[in-house]
C-alpha cells in the first residue's frame, strides 16, 4: 500500500477483509479511500453499500446502491439489496421500482430471473426453493425468503430461514466467478441478521458474524 498508494483494487480488497473481520470503521475507511481515488467505479459503492446493509444502516446503504447503479453496476443483486433497504425504510412503492426494472432485463428461466420473480411476487416460495439447484443457491433462497417474511406482518418468524442459510452457507467453498461472489455475499449478511439482537438503533445492530466463505 505504501509503494502503490493509489492502487484502488488493494483498498477494495482490504475493505472486504476488514468487513469479514467485523472491523466496520476500517472497512468503510478502506473503501472510502478507493472511492476517493476513483469515484467512477460502481463496484466500490456497492461494497460500501454492503457494509452499511450488514450493519443495519439502511439509508446509507440505499444511497450507495443507487450510486452503484448510476455508475453501471445495476446487476440483479444490487437491485435486490436496494429493494431490501427501501423495505426496511418502509418505502414499499419505491422498493418495487428496481425489481420491476430488473425483471424486464432478466433472462427467462435463469436463477437471477427466479430471484427477481420471487421478489416481484410472481412465484411462490416452494417454486423458488425447487429452482435452487446448488448449496449456494439454497443459501440465497433461504435468505431471501427470510427477508420477504420480515416485511409481511403476521407471517412466521424469519430467524429459522436465516439459520438455514447460515448452515447451508458452511458448505459453500471456493467460489471464483464474479457472479458467484455476488451471490455468496448473502451468506455474510445472513449471518449478521441471524445472530443479531434487536436494539435501539436502526434495524439490527451487528454483534457477531462468522468468516465469509466468499468475497464480493
Amino acid at each position: 500500500m505504501k509503494l502503490l498508494p493509489n492502487w484502488v483494487d488493494a483498498y477494495y480488497g482490504l475493505s472486504v477483509a476488514y468487513q469479514n473481520a467485523r472491523m466496520w470503521p476500517e472497512a468503510l475507511e478502506a473503501i472510502g479511500k478507493a472511492i476517493e481515488i476513483d469515484p467512477s467505479v460502481g463496484d466500490f459503492y456497492r461494497q460500501r453499500g454492503l457494509i452499511h446493509l450488514s450493519s443495519g444502516r439502511w439509508q446509507d446503504a440505499a444511497g450507495d446502491f443507487n450510486a452503484a447503479a448510476d455508475r453501471g453496476t445495476s446487476d440483479v443483486y444490487t437491485s435486490l439489496w436496494l429493494w431490501m433497504t427501501d423495505m426496511h425504510q418502509e418505502k414499499e412503492e419505491e422498493a418495487k421500482k428496481p425489481i420491476s426494472a430488473a425483471v424486464s432485463r432478466s433472462k427467462a428461466g435463469s436463477w437471477e430471473g427466479m430471484l427477481l420473480r420471487y421478489h416481484a411476487g410472481d412465484i411462490e416460495p416452494n417454486v423458488f426453493l425447487e429452482a435452487a439447484s446448488t448449496n449456494e443457491r439454497k443459501c440465497e433462497a433461504y435468505y431471501y425468503i427470510a427477508q420477504r417474511l420480515r416485511f409481511q406482518e403476521g407471517k412466521e418468524e424469519p430467524r429459522e430461514w436465516l439459520q438455514k442459510c447460515r448452515h447451508r452457507g458452511n458448505a459453500v467453498r471456493g467460489v471464483s466467478t464474479r457472479q458467484d461472489r455476488a451471490g455468496a455475499a448473502v451468506i455474510r449478511i445472513a449471518e449478521c441478521h441471524a445472530l443479531a439482537k434487536r436494539e435501539h438503533v436502526q434495524g439490527y445492530h451487528v454483534r457477531h458474524i462468522s468468516e465469509a466463505s466468499a468475497q464480493v
